[in-house]
C-alpha cells in the first residue's frame, strides 16, 4: 500500500511540475512583415522590438511617405502590435531612458503574414483611447490578383463610379466602406467616384488616372477630405509589382525604457 501511495505522490509531483513549466513558458511570438500608409503625413510613430520571451527591449521608427506606402518592416513580437511615440526621459542614472506613449494597437490573425497598416487619426482627439485608428489589410497575392484595382474605402459612405479608359463609356462601380472586391482594368484608366446629395445632387468627389502594367496588383485607398468642407475626399494609390519590395535596413533599436 505504501509503495501504490508513494508512486502517486510521485506522478502526481511529475504532472504538476510539467504544468508549472507551460505556464512560465512565454506566449508564443508571431512574425509579420508589414507597410505602414496614412492620408497624412505623420512623424514619430515606433513599433516594439522583442526579445525571444516576448519582453520589450527597444523599438524601430516607421517611415510614412507622403507619395504611399513606407518600406517593409520586420515584426516579431506579442500578438497584439502596439504603435507609440517615443520621447527621450533621462534620469540621471540612465540618460538614454524614453518615455513611450501607446497611440494605437492592432490584431491581425496569426494566419496573415503580409499586411498594410492604414492610420487615420481620431478627431476630434479622444480624452480617453488611442490617437490613431489603425485598419489593417491582407496584402497578399490572393486578395490582389493581377490586371486589378481593389478599392479600400476608409470612409462610412457608398460611391457609385465609373472604371474605364478615357473616352470610353467604362465600367459602372459601387464602392462601399471598407475593403471592396477587385475590378479588373485597363493599364491606363480613369476613375471617377461620386457621392448622391439630397441637397446637392450627384457630387463627383473623386477623378484620377490609374496608369500601370497588365499585371499590376493596385490598391486605392480612399481616405477623409484633407480640408474641412471639402467633398473633395483623399486617396493613394499603392501598387504591389511582382517584383519585392526594397526591405528596410537594419537599424539599431533604442534599448531603453521608462
Amino acid at each position: 500500500m505504501a509503495f501504490k501511495i508513494r508512486n502517486l505522490i510521485l506522478c502526481l509531483g511529475i504532472v504538476f511540475s510539467a504544468q508549472r513549466m507551460r505556464a512560465q513558458e512565454p506566449p508564443p511570438l508571431r512574425e509579420l512583415n508589414f507597410h505602414v500608409l496614412s492620408g497624412s503625413r505623420i512623424h514619430n510613430v515606433r513599433y516594439g522590438v522583442y526579445d525571444d520571451n516576448g519582453n520589450l527591449i527597444g523599438s524601430k521608427q516607421t517611415g510614412f511617405r507622403s507619395s504611399g506606402r513606407s518600406l517593409k518592416y520586420a515584426y516579431k513580437g506579442p500578438a497584439k502590435i502596439i504603435f507609440f511615440e517615443e520621447t527621450p526621459a533621462p534620469t540621471p542614472s540612465n540618460p538614454k531612458t524614453v518615455s513611450r506613449k501607446i497611440v494605437g494597437v492592432s490584431n491581425v490573425p496569426s494566419g496573415v503574414t503580409d499586411v498594410l497598416f492604414l492610420f487615420t487619426l481620431n478627431k476630434p482627439a479622444p480624452e480617453q483611447g488611442y490617437k490613431y485608428n489603425i485598419q489593417w489589410i491582407d496584402t497578399s497575392d490572393a486578395n490582389f490578383p493581377p490586371g486589378h484595382v481593389t478599392i479600400y474605402n476608409t470612409l462610412p459612405l457608398e460611391f457609385k463610379g465609373v472604371l474605364g479608359k478615357k473616352g470610353e463609356k467604362g465600367k459602372v462601380i459601387e464602392v462601399s466602406p471598407g475593403m471592396n472586391p477587385p475590378f479588373s482594368f485597363h493599364p491606363e484608366v480613369k476613375i471617377i467616384l461620386t457621392l448622391k446629395s439630397e441637397n446637392d445632387g450627384i457630387l463627383r468627389v473623386y477623378e484620377d488616372n490609374i496608369i500601370g502594367r497588365k499585371d499590376d496588383r493596385i490598391l486605392l485607398v480612399l481616405f477623409p477630405p484633407r480640408f474641412p468642407g471639402s467633398i473633395n475626399i483623399g486617396s493613394k494609390i499603392i501598387t504591389f509589382p511582382l517584383t519585392p519590395v526594397e526591405k528596410e535596413k537594419t537599424n539599431p533599436a533604442s534599448s531603453s525604457t521608462n
